[in-house]
């Protein structure tokens, strides 16, 4: 599985992914029946020089899309032409695991494989004009502009909270080095925590104009320490400010010790009895 996160910010969009293929129950407790198959898995594709798409879900989905895509009619294509034709390819994908379910298994476990879920992409992509866009497009290729941020892929969960607080009504004051740095930390913090399938290294992709005005894909990836390292540098700064800001002494807290008692006896739940 994955996680992917796509950040609008004041001056262009940043694209990050964690790069680990798994295999495996998804979702169990503990977290130890799957299988790590692969670090170093490329995420994020290159469609043409402007657009772009980051794809969680099953190893095969990925493939599939990548496989079927038509690169080379694309090439000179802006996003909304690359978003159809990416739409289009997902649905075909799509209907064809719910034929072949259908023709396979009897009511109503075909409806059940056939609604299982395969993967869904972030796309972005330069409209031609003057905004770079970002685009969510589930497994049945229906699509929808995104304004502010997107995350999927079995990590999200543990993105929304922080998101939400950086994003207050579709609006954020990030830049993009700020997003940077923030899409760095939702990922890196998701694989520390122990999220289904998330591991590094982490891939950022971002997205703005020069001063030329013309656009402007940088990488940064983890492998490469020289990318990465200035991103990762203000990460640990931040985790170790925070870290800090709780280490009050007591004598700050203008609370007597002896006004709070723990008890030590054995509570009894209502119906215990």
């Amino acid at each position: 599985m994955t996680l992917v996160v796509a950040l609008k910010c004041t001056d262009g969009v940043v694209l990050a992914t964690d790069s680990q293929a798994t295999s495996g129950a998804r979702g169990a407790f503990p977290w130890e029946f799957y299988n790590v198959r692969e670090l170093g898995i490329p995420k994020i594709h290159a469609i043409n020089k402007c657009c772009v798409m980051a794809i969680a879900g099953a190893v095969s989905f990925s493939q599939d899309i990548e496989r079927r895509l038509d690169i080379k009619k694309l090439s000179d294509e802006y996003c909304f032409s690359v978003k159809d034709a990416i739409s289009s390819v997902i649905w075909d994908i799509t209907r064809g695991k719910i034929e072949k379910f259908s023709s396979i298994y009897p009511y109503p476990e075909n409806e059940r494989k056939a609604s299982q879920y395969l993967g869904d992409v972030v796309f972005v992509g330069f409209d031609g004009d003057d905004s770079i866009r970002i685009f969510y497009i589930d497994q049945h290729g229906e699509s929808e502009e995104i304004e502010s941020f997107c995350s999927i892929g079995s990590g999200e969960v543990f993105t929304r909270s922080t998101l939400i607080n950086f994003y207050k009504g579709n609006t954020t004051t990030l830049d993009y080095q700020a997003g940077e740095v923030l899409a760095y930390t939702l990922i890196k913090d998701a694989e520390k925590t122990g999220a289904y399938g998330v591991g590094s290294p982490i891939r950022i992709q971002t997205f703005r104009f020069d001063d030329k005005k013309e656009l402007c894909i940088q990488n940064k990836f983890e492998e490469n320490e020289d990318e990465i390292q200035p991103i990762r540098d203000v990460y640990n700064s931040l985790k170790e400010s925070l870290v800090s800001g709780f280490k009050i002494k007591d004598s700050k807290l203008n609370i007597e010790k002896d006004t709070v008692s723990i008890s030590n006896e054995t509570s009894v739940c209502p119906g215990d009895e």
